[in-house]
């Protein structure tokens, strides 16, 4: 059977200093390799979310500098604390995010590029039968 990188996860701290999943060692059986699509499947649905809301908030900070490019002189000074005061609130939140959704990413990476390898190998080494054992068309 093929056998390539990605069995199991493991807790590491990254350079953030935050804990986060380690994709090591290797997929070996079909049934690992359905684990990691579970796990893929879950880990995209959380960032899909982060992604539509850091999106939600950079739309609402470019209305808000739009709003401001086009204010009079009198009223930047209002629409600027608006802007200043909607980043105070968000900020720590905003960044957290983004660091997650950062490592989302790799994650997802990681964990795509290893089950793409593993079928790959496993096609080449088993052209003609299913992922469950029996014959292919």
């Amino acid at each position: 059977m093929a056998t390539v990188g990605l069995a199991s996860s493991v807790r590491a701290t990254g350079v953030d200093g935050e804990e986060r999943a380690e994709i090591v060692s290797e997929i070996s059986t079909d049934e690992q390799c359905a684990e990691w699509k579970a796990q893929f499947a879950s880990k995209y649905e959380v960032y899909r979310s982060l992604d539509s809301e850091l999106s939600g908030n950079t739309a609402k900070f470019e209305q808000l500098e739009a709003t401001f490019n086009a204010a009079s002189p009198d009223a930047k000074s209002t629409i600027a604390a608006q802007m200043q005061s909607l980043w105070d609130q968000k900020k720590e939140g905003m960044q957290r995010k983004l660091q997650q959704y950062r490592r989302l990413h790799v994650d997802l990476k990681e964990i795509k590029n290893a089950v793409n390898r593993y079928v790959a190998d496993r096609n080449a080494s088993h052209p003609l039968t299913t992922p469950d054992g029996s014959a292919g068309a």
